[in-house]
């Protein structure tokens, strides 16, 4: 991803918030359309970036276990599903629902990393030995 693109990217979703705040006053159904059409299309440009990523996790998958790699990227999902859930939230205005969803989600990484606390814990008294 180049900084052109960035940059790129953050100025249509800065003109889309203009236009969505203008569009509050007259019409708030359509302000919800463009922010929720904006967000959307974001959303679909990061996915299709993260191709380098998805070579990097190949190649690393390779090096670390299989088990403990698969924790990880379940992690990074939950992190991001979480985020965008809040996200979405806050944009409708319900912080409250959004602090939860955020409280859900360190529930679910804590749960979630729970086996690799444990391979470390392994990890550590197997090289303590």
């Amino acid at each position: 991803m180049t900084v052109a693109e960035l940059i790129s990217v953050c100025g249509a979703a800065l003109a889309a918030a203009a236009v969505a705040v203008w569009l509050k006053g007259i019409k708030p159904e359509f302000s919800i359309a463009v922010t929720a059409v904006t967000g959307a299309a974001i959303t679909v440009f990061a996915l299709l970036r993260l191709t380098p990523a998805l070579s990097f996790a190949r190649t690393f998958s390779a090096l670390a276990s299989n088990a403990d790699f698969g924790t990880v990227i379940r992690i990074m999902a939950v992190a991001v599903v979480i985020e965008l859930a809040a996200d979405v939230c806050r944009d409708a205005g319900e912080s409250a629902a959004a602090s939860r969803v955020e409280l859900l989600g360190k529930v679910a990484v804590i749960i979630t990393a729970l086996p690799l606390f444990k391979s470390a814990v392994s990890l550590i008294t197997e090289v303590a030995k």
